[in-house]
């Protein structure tokens, strides 16, 4: 039983990137290997060869290799279909990087495979979301999460945060349920 005063100044975010425009998501790509890294983890190999080396085939094989990530085809209504690659893990530490050995054997150009490279000296995706964690002030104590589902800050409590506060504060009441001790009795 407490109360506490939380202010949600930003929510924890999952980071996402996404290809320059194809004119149908089935495209021809280019053939190669996507080399998929979350954060720290270890990065997984996606092969792309004649048989998915469309935006819809590209999608499916990242889907398939469990990266981590969750990879999407949008139509953004104007300049045609985009792949759109975002982390399974919200927190600033689970960015995606995507390295490309493509077998036009140029891995940083903008064309064939490696137009889908995301890692540094070759941006060739673009960045939608910027991975970021959860900051929320508790009792004037600041702390960061790298989820917005968070079950260690209060024991025994899992708070899930929906927005920021805006800047307001505000109380969390909690007390104990003795109608159901009562009914057990």
């Amino acid at each position: 039983a407490g109360s506490y005063n939380i202010k949600v100044n930003q929510l924890a975010q999952a980071h996402a990137v996404y290809s320059g425009a194809y004119a149908a998501d089935t495209s021809a790509i280019g053939t190669g290997t996507l080399s998929i890294q979350v954060g720290s983890a270890a990065a997984v190999n996606v092969t792309i060869d004649g048989t998915n080396n469309t935006l819809n085939g590209v999608r499916d094989a990242i889907n398939a290799a469990n990266a981590g990530v969750k990879a999407s085809v949008i139509n953004d209504g104007t300049a045609g279909y985009r792949l759109v690659v975002t982390s399974n893990t919200t927190g600033a530490a689970n960015t995606v990087n995507v390295t490309v050995a493509d077998d036009d054997l140029n891995n940083t150009d903008a064309s064939g495979l490696s137009a889908l490279s995301y890692t540094a000296g070759a941006y060739n995706l673009t960045e939608s979301q910027t991975a970021r964690y959860a900051i929320l002030v508790i009792d004037s104590l600041t702390v960061t999460r790298s989820s917005n589902t968070i079950a260690d800050l209060i024991s025994g409590v899992t708070i899930t945060l929906k927005k920021d506060s805006a800047g307001a504060t505000h109380t969390l009441t909690l007390s104990k349920d003795t109608d159901d001790l009562k009914s057990k009795l």
